[in-house]
């Protein structure tokens, strides 16, 4: 006999969009429910642009009214809903640092470069092997940090060896530029640390769960439990 699952919590998102992507992920890892609702970009619904005026997603409405609609917000719920707070909080002031500075240099500079080259041709078609360029070398930066980490005590993740906020933030972008460039992991030959750390993601058994294609919400539709 099944229960019936409950939550008043409503996630607006888009499958694929890296920003979506990290608050779902972070909800996964929280252990939380949610009412997912998949947005067409190309016919947002009302009640989303009612929400936040922004009109993108991830927006999250809580049970109790609350508006959420910055990723790295969501994901800052998620964690304060869940057990998972010492886990992710490093109250080392320089580690802080560090995950601030590299989350917000994925969020500024690689995101910039990042759709410069995928969508090269709403942008300046001329520069996308400029912006591909500067892209790879964030990467490569990143896997000399993982590298560096792994060398000390043999995990891979971004900061000092140990899962932060840094990755979970960083991982769906770092993704996506890879399915953009196909070559990266033959013509860099150095980046072993990269590939195995975006593989823990890509490999872990909930991404299946995170990735699964839904179609887009309409009012009429019963509610979606995510994760299912």
């Amino acid at each position: 006999m099944h229960h019936q699952i409950e939550t008043n919590h409503i996630l607006y998102s888009f499958r694929r969009c890296p920003y979506a992507i990290r608050a779902r992920w972070a909800i996964i890892r929280a252990g939380l429910l949610v009412k997912i609702r998949e947005v067409s970009l190309k016919d947002k619904p009302k009640e989303l642009l009612l929400a936040s005026s922004k009109g993108t997603v991830p927006v999250l409405i809580t049970e109790n009214g609350d508006i959420i609609d910055e990723s790295l917000d969501i994901i800052s719920w998620a964690i304060s809903n869940s057990n998972l707070k010492l886990d992710l909080d490093n109250n080392n002031s320089k580690n802080q640092n560090i995950i601030r500075d590299l989350i917000e240099l994925n969020d500024t500079k690689f995101k910039y470069h990042l759709d410069r080259f995928k969508y090269s041709s709403r942008f300046c078609p001329d520069k996308k092997d400029f912006h591909k360029a500067k892209a790879r070398a964030i990467l490569l930066d990143l896997n000399k940090r993982i590298e560096n980490g792994r060398k000390m005590n043999q995990s891979t993740w971004l900061t000092d060896g140990k899962e932060t906020l840094a990755d979970w933030a960083i991982w769906p972008f770092a993704r996506q530029y890879l399915n953009a460039d196909k070559s990266f992991f033959v013509e860099c030959t150095d980046s072993k640390g990269i590939k195995d750390w975006i593989n823990q993601y890509l490999n872990d058994c909930s991404y299946k769960v995170l990735m699964k294609k839904i179609p887009p919400w309409c009012p009429t539709q019963s509610p979606m439990i995510f994760p299912e």
